[in-house]
């Protein structure tokens, strides 16, 4: 069974330093593509498979903007157009030509359209225009080895799994746990809430003359798998405006049913010149992460064993319901799009 995916959508498919005049492979959606960058800059995605007999042109070599395969010498433009054939009488074959998938390079990172290229408008990227501005961010790319829609119902328990998995952000001493969620349009919001809590040492990092307070994790999602933490404190008589911390970003890009590309930005307000600072909360992000998440949400992947997540009959709690939410959203934007004809066409032949 063919695993359904949302392609009439944007991806983040790298960090803009990730994509150069070398070219990068990545499979995003089980569509394997080339990533790399024109002589000017722009950053140029098409199809990984040559259309003689399937070589990856990752592996090729950049001839101007163009990329030649490895294994037969066809050259092919950044439009996917096959410009020579070194091969017999030099006749360019009917369908010799790549896809290419339309890009966008904005708010920090280079997001890939997977469906019909003409129908790409970068204004429906969800909002982080605050990257780039009066933050300082940065950010990084991993793998993992689950589906990403268990990466969405991580991040979107309202804090449920932190206080479990998480030792090093679980606020220390005695604490009133809170959260809820709520839905605009196909957005849903998941906040979550640590009232009268004790610091712990990450925090305290930033805001190093508080003890306690109440902490926030705010999570903005969007279909399928961009989302947006915007975890802080609030003080006694202070507001939520300018916090040290700022928002970060998490993508979830499907590689596979079963393999996800994790990208990520975080920022902050305070100390902007600190690099030793960007280490403690790379160090600390990483913990969470690679440490704790990662081995429960992969092991949860591999309990699967090619199950279907509903049909596994899950049993939930209060705090699932923004990502069951979520997980519905989801499956009605799939259907529809799978109900447009056009799409199935545009998917399978050059944009």
């Amino acid at each position: 069974m063919t695993y359904p995916f949302l392609h009439s959508t944007w991806y983040a498919a790298a960090l803009p330093e990730e994509i150069s005049r070398t070219p990068l492979r990545r499979v995003f959606l089980d569509e394997p593509v080339v990533l790399y960058r024109r002589q000017t800059g722009e950053p140029v995605a098409l199809s990984d498979i040559c259309p003689h007999r399937f070589a990856p042109l990752s592996k090729g070599k950049l001839i101007g903007d163009g990329i030649k395969c490895p294994y037969h010498g066809l050259e092919f433009d950044s439009g996917g157009r096959c410009l020579h054939n070194p091969n017999g009488n030099g006749v360019v074959p009917p369908g010799a030509a790549l896809r290419a998938y339309a890009l966008a390079e904005k708010y920090g990172m280079v997001w890939i359209w997977m469906g019909k290229a003409s129908e790409a408008d970068p204004d429906r990227i969800p909002d982080f225009s605050f990257f780039g501005t009066r933050y300082r961010a940065f950010g990084g790319c991993q793998h993992v080895k689950a589906n990403y829609e268990l990466l969405n119902d991580n991040i979107l328990d309202g804090g449920a799994h932190i206080d479990f998995i998480h030792a090093g952000l679980k606020p220390e001493g005695e604490y009133t746990r809170h959260s809820e969620f709520r839905r605009e349009g196909d957005t849903i919001h998941s906040d979550g809430w640590w009232l009268g809590a004790k610091l712990m040492p990450f925090m305290r990092a930033l805001w190093p003359d508080v003890e306690t307070g109440d902490i926030y994790n705010f999570v903005r999602w969007d279909a399928p798998s961009v989302v947006l933490v915007d975890a802080g404190l609030k003080v006694p008589g202070a507001t939520l405006a300018d916090p040290p911390l700022g928002p970060a970003a998490h993508f979830y890009t499907p590689e596979t049913a079963t393999t996800t590309h994790y990208l990520w930005l975080v920022s902050r307000r305070a100390e902007l010149n600190d690099d030793k600072l960007d280490e403690f909360v790379r160090s600390a992000g990483n913990q969470a992460f690679e440490m704790e998440d990662r081995p429960i949400i992969e092991a949860q992947q591999t309990n699967m064993v090619g199950r279907d997540f509903a049909a596994m009959r899950p049993v939930s709690f209060s705090s699932d319901g923004a990502a069951l939410l979520a997980r519905r959203i989801l499956a009605r934007k799939i259907a529809e799009e799978q109900s447009r004809p056009q799409d199935a066409l545009a998917r399978s032949s050059a944009a």
